[in-house]
């Protein structure tokens, strides 16, 4: 949970965000809709079908679409392994992206629905139950969805301070990644010494590196420590705020920063890369890193912030499809599990009715939603998900994956998010 938000930086005025008429409003799965004020979330025109009929594509072929559209595209895996073809994955030859992908981790949870974090904090129960950061049985189950989206790295919350329990879970989670074979690594945030105090305590900050150095993050001990393309240390992301310590440098590390709302960075942090936290729009576009979240909400924590809402998804898929389009060396998602600052994508169901509710176009409750809809995305990496539900951004057709091709759907699924590509991008698929 970042406190940073004292640095006057808690007004926010929703600038750049295109909010869809109130009918239309709810999960990203209620478009296309009847109502034709139903505006795509980037606007344009919805004239014709569109899709992959009308750009020309037909059900000549082989009869694999897998085979048809290849199956080395793609990144590396994580762990720079294989780029097959992905089981349950329509490949094409054509990916959207390539970017290394990871996630804010939050490391303060610990176990029991009395526990005063998820009792006074959250107003979510994941489906995992109120377990205790980076420990089992929450993290194996953790551990393979992270997998299942081909997830690069955890990004490590200690910007609060590596101290107590969250020092102890993020050691635990490190342990885990390092006997795991999900090739999922981890990077570090920090900054406390650096953002609460002034002018600020360079020594402190200095024994924390030393710390995450010994015990996190030296790549000789420690062999899943992230190492951001094009670099050669592993990443240390500084959490402050401008002019306070937004010079760091450790040459131990890859150092990026992050700040209250990433839009109110210095040139300093820019040229860094910028990893968080708030992801207003429109996001930072920067070929090393670009953020994207499914929306942020502190008041009921007491504080007077203006919430962004999650606008049922379609904030989550804007973000992605303006980071796609740039394909940085880095996406990093805010976030996993904070669910005090309600940035948190992974599988959950809302304690109170007061919370955002996480549904589909029907109003059901649809926990895991959040988290398909970052795995699908994380997926076109390499192709189209077998069983996800896509459209082109301008236009309102929507098509069920799969292994066939692509079949025109009448309504809307149950349950499952509408994934939004790029217009043109779905011509390279045959209709099933």
């Amino acid at each position: 949970m970042k406190r940073a938000f004292i640095f006057a930086r808690i007004a926010f005025a929703f600038a750049g965000l295109m909010l869809l008429p109130l009918a239309c409003r709810g999960n990203i799965s209620s478009l296309p809709c009847a109502d034709a004020s139903c505006a795509p979330p980037k606007g344009g025109s919805d004239e014709g079908d569109g899709g992959p009929a009308d750009a020309g594509v037909s059900d000549a072929g082989s009869g694999d679409p897998v085979s048809d559209a290849g199956q080395d595209a793609g990144p590396s895996a994580a762990d720079g392994g294989s780029s097959t073809c992905p089981e349950g994955v329509l490949c094409t030859q054509k990916p959207l992206f390539h970017s290394k992908i990871g996630i804010w981790y939050t490391l303060w949870w610990t176990e029991g629905a009395a526990a005063a974090p998820w009792a006074d904090w959250s107003r979510y129960q994941p489906v995992a139950g109120f377990y205790r950061s980076g420990n089992d049985p929450a993290f194996s189950v953790q551990l393979n969805q992270f997998a299942a989206m081909k997830l690069d790295f955890l990004l490590l919350d200690h910007t609060n301070g590596i101290y107590g329990v969250m020092q102890t879970n993020g050691e635990a989670l490190v342990a885990a990644l390092e006997r795991s074979d999900s090739g999922v690594r981890q990077a570090v945030a920090a900054g406390g010494p650096l953002w609460t105090a002034n002018p600020p305590d360079r020594t402190s900050q200095m024994r924390e590196d030393d710390y995450i150095w010994l015990d996190l993050a030296n790549p000789a001990t420690h062999t899943r420590a992230f190492v951001p393309p094009n670099q050669q240390a592993p990443l240390v992301v500084m959490y402050t705020a401008p002019g306070q310590g937004d010079d760091w440098v450790d040459p131990r590390f890859s150092v990026s920063f992050a700040t209250g709302f990433a839009s109110g960075a210095s040139t300093l942090m820019r040229n860094g890369g910028v990893y968080g936290w708030v992801f207003s729009e429109p996001t930072l576009i920067d070929s090393k890193v670009m953020g994207v979240m499914p929306g942020w909400n502190t008041v009921h924590l007491g504080r007077t912030t203006t919430p962004i809402p999650r606008e049922g998804g379609l904030l989550f898929a804007r973000e992605w499809l303006r980071a796609m389009k740039q394909d940085p060396d880095v996406i990093i998602i805010n976030s996993w599990n904070d669910f005090a600052e309600e940035t948190a994508i992974e599988p959950a169901m809302r304690k109170t009715a007061a919370a955002e509710l996480w549904g589909d176009a029907y109003g059901t409750e649809c926990p895991s939603i959040y988290y398909d809809l970052a795995r699908q995305y994380s997926l076109l990496r390499w192709g189209l998900e077998i069983g996800a539900y896509v459209r082109e951004e301008n236009n309102t057709r929507v098509y069920l994956v799969t292994a066939s091709g692509l079949v025109a759907q009448d309504a809307m699924p149950h349950c499952h998010p509408i994934l939004f590509v790029p217009d043109g991008y779905l011509a390279q698929f045959p209709l099933a």
